[in-house]
């Protein structure tokens, strides 16, 4: 059953009027994904026209001589010598800093420990504007569909439409 189809069921079934809000608690996942749906068929429209105009072109992708360029062999030796060798006068230099690494693995321990109360607020402020994102997002393609079904009331010969009354939706009967 389509989305579409389903905010119709709900708007008919309910003895109130519905809120786009109650909608959007019910369809989010839905809304987002036939979305999701929206946009790829989108996107594959619009990728179709340009690979027949690949197609038609007079230019034959097959003409163009390979441009690509190997690596001298005796270029990548050198540089991996060189490589190597500062390998080499890291890894003593690393020795004597790990004494110093310790040292600060516990001052730096405490104070993240500290900084986690900020973090942890951060990132729950962070997950409540994805979520209003979301519902709002959910809410505004739940909106499209309804602006659809309440269009296709109008147009059509039947008997009832779909009225936007008190905050929300509700199904009644044309004058």
């Amino acid at each position: 059953m389509s989305l579409k189809a389903k905010l119709e069921a709900v708007i008919y079934a309910s003895e109130e009027p519905v809120t786009l809000a109650q909608l959007a608690g019910l369809f989010a996942d839905e809304a987002l994904e036939w979305k999701a749906e929206q946009a790829a068929a989108a996107q594959a429209e619009a990728e179709e026209p340009a690979a027949d105009e690949n197609e038609n072109s007079p230019l034959v992708q097959d003409t163009l001589p390979d441009l690509t360029v190997a690596p001298d062999a005796a270029e990548e030796a050198d540089a991996s010598e060189k490589f190597a060798e500062s390998a080499g006068e890291d890894a003593g230099a690393t020795v004597g800093q790990e004494a110093d690494a310790t040292n600060s693995e516990t001052s730096a321990e405490a104070a993240s420990e500290d900084a986690n109360a900020p973090d942890a607020d951060q990132a729950e402020a962070e997950a409540k504007r994805a979520a209003k994102l979301r519902d709002r997002e959910a809410r505004g393609v739940i909106r499209q569909l309804l602006d659809e079904l309440i269009a296709e009331y109008a147009i059509d010969g039947r008997g009832v439409e779909i009225r936007e009354i008190a905050g929300g939706y509700r199904m009644a009967t044309k004058p």
